[in-house]
């Protein structure tokens, strides 16, 4: 997938493989009121919250 995104940067993830691509989309819902991009760091936050609640979801 980093592949395919050129703003794509290869990271892990709570010990998974991870893609993070911090440029507008609609798959994530993450929009700030002043039109610029999520920074990364709120990202890989809402990520490391979000991807445990998942059933079958396993840490590393």
């Amino acid at each position: 997938m980093a592949d395919l995104l050129n703003t794509a940067q290869k990271r892990t993830v709570l010990g998974h493989p991870a893609v993070l691509h911090s440029d507008r989309t609609i798959a994530i819902a993450i929009w700030r009121q002043d039109s610029v991009v999520p920074d990364d760091a709120a990202l890989l936050s809402v990520a490391e919250k979000v991807l445990p609640t998942i059933p079958g979801w396993g840490n590393g």
